[in-house]
C-alpha cells in the first residue's frame, strides 16, 4: 500500500517533511519531480537532491523541493513549511492513490510503546528547547525506566523505595503537564500600575496599548512566549478598581476570574498608589501560591510599603533598566519551577500519567502491594 505521513507539525515553520512509502513511491517521484541537476542515476539511499515538483494544480514553475531515499521504497520529502505548499503535496498524493496516513497511526504501526509514541506526540508541539529536551528523554525510556525500577522494587519487598521513585515522579508531573502547555501568568492590579507595559517589556514588543488615563486596558490581552525555556501565556487584565460602569465591571470581573485560573500571578504595585484596598481584593481570588509582588516604576520612587508578612518573593522594576526586567524573569521561573527535573529524569507529561501514578501511591499507602504492581505493568504494556 502506497501511504504518505507527515514527519513535522502542522504548524508553520521553515521546512515541512512528508515521509512517502510503497511499492508506487519511487515512480510517483520520477513523474512529478525533476532534479535541479539532470541525471538519470537513481536516487541512492540517504543521498539528499534538490530539485522542483510538479503538481497537476499547479501551472507555474513548480515548488522547490529536497528528496532523500531513507529505505527500500521510503522517501522524505522536504518542502517549505507554510501550510500552503505541503497541502499541495498532499492532496496531489491523495489524488495519486496514497493513503494520508496521521502521525498517531504511524506510529502505532512503529512498534514503539505508548509512552515513547506520547512524547513524539509531544515534541511536534514543544515551543522551547528545554521542553523538547525533556519529553526526548521520556522517548528513549526515562519516565519507562523509573517504573520499571519501582515495580522491582516492589517485587523485592522494597516498599519505601517503590514509594520513594512513584512521589518523586509525581512531584515532577506539574512540570510535564506544562512541557507544551503554557503556564498561566496573569499581570494584576489597580488601573496605571504599569501592567499593560510591563507586558509589552517581557515580550519584548508593543503588544498593549499603554496610555496613562486610567481604564486603558478593558479587556484581557492573552499572548504566548517562554521564560527559561519554560512556555507560558500571560495574560494582560484589566485593572481592578471600584466603578459603577458596567462595561469595567464586567471587565474587572474577568480580571478576577483570571487572577483565580492562574499557575501564577504578578501581582503588581505602583509607588504613587501604594497598597491599596484592590490589592487585597485581588488576593482573596488567589487560588495558587505562586504570587509575585511586582513593585513598578522604580526609577520615579521607592516603595516600601508593601505588607511582607505574606511571604511573596517582591521585584523592583523599572521599564528604564533591563536588568530589573531580567530579575523578574528569573524569579517568574524560579517561582513556576523551583526543583527543574535533571536531564535523563522520568518526568510524567500526560493528564492520565499523573492520574495512574497517584493511584499507585494511594494503593502503597493502603499495603496493596499487587494492585499496585499490576496496575505499572497494565500500563508499560501498552
Amino acid at each position: 500500500m502506497n501511504q504518505v505521513v507527515r514527519l513535522t507539525s502542522t504548524a508553520p515553520a521553515a521546512i515541512a517533511v512528508l515521509q512517502l512509502t510503497g511499492p508506487g513511491a519511487e515512480s510517483w517521484i520520477r513523474n512529478h519531480w525533476i532534479p535541479h541537476v539532470a541525471s538519470n542515476a537513481p536516487l541512492g539511499l540517504n543521498h539528499i537532491r534538490y530539485g522542483t515538483i510538479k503538481c497537476d494544480s499547479i501551472e507555474s514553475a513548480g515548488e522547490s523541493i529536497v528528496v532523500c531515499k531513507t529505505g527500500a521504497d521510503t522517501f522524505e520529502l522536504h518542502c517549505h513549511g507554510g501550510s500552503t505548499a505541503s497541502q499541495r503535496l498532499l492532496d496531489q498524493l491523495a489524488r495519486d492513490g496514497f493513503e494520508h496516513v496521521t502521525w498517531s497511526k504511524a506510529l502505532a504501526s512503529s512498534g514503539m510503546d505508548k509512552i515513547a509514541m506520547e512524547a513524539t506526540e509531544d515534541v511536534l508541539r514543544a515551543t522551547s528547547m528545554r521542553t523538547t529536551a525533556i519529553l526526548l528523554d521520556q522517548k528513549r525510556g526515562a519516565l519507562r525506566r523509573e517504573l520499571e525500577s519501582a515495580i522491582a522494587n516492589l517485587r523485592e519487598q522494597q516498599i519505601d523505595l517503590a514509594t520513594k521513585i512513584l512521589q518523586e515522579l509525581h512531584a515532577r508531573s506539574e512540570v510535564g503537564m506544562h512541557l507544551v502547555v503554557p503556564w498561566k501568568v496573569v499581570l494584576a492590579g489597580p488601573p496605571n500600575v504599569g501592567k499593560s507595559s510591563l507586558l509589552n517589556a517581557i515580550l519584548g514588543y508593543q503588544r498593549a496599548i499603554v496610555h496613562e488615563s486610567a481604564g486603558t486596558t478593558r479587556d484581557l490581552l492573552r499572548e504566548q512566549t517562554s521564560v527559561d525555556g519554560w512556555p507560558i501565556q500571560i495574560t494582560d487584565s484589566a485593572g481592578v478598581h471600584s466603578t459603577d460602569d458596567e462595561i469595567e465591571l464586567q471587565g474587572i470581573e474577568s480580571s478576577l476570574t483570571a487572577v483565580e485560573d492562574a499557575d501564577c500571578v504578578l501581582l503588581l504595585v505602583a509607588p504613587e498608589q501604594g497598597w491599596t484596598e484592590p490589592h487585597h481584593q485581588i488576593l482573596t481570588k488567589l487560588t495558587t501560591q505562586r504570587v509575585i509582588v511586582v513593585a513598578t516604576k522604580a526609577d520615579v520612587a521607592e516603595f516600601h510599603e508593601y505588607p511582607n508578612n505574606m511571604g511573596y518573593p517582591q521585584i523592583s522594576t523599572s521599564l528604564k533598566d533591563s536588568d530589573s526586567i531580567a530579575s523578574l524573569l528569573a524569579c517568574m521561573s524560579q517561582v513556576l519551577v523551583p526543583y527543574p527535573p535533571t536531564a535523563g529524569s522520568g518526568v510524567p507529561f500526560r493528564i492520565e500519567h499523573e492520574a495512574r501514578i497517584r493511584e499507585c501511591i494511594s494503593s502503597l499507602k493502603q499495603r496493596e502491594l499487587h494492585r499496585c504492581i499490576e496496575a505499572l505493568e497494565v500500563w508499560l504494556r501498552k
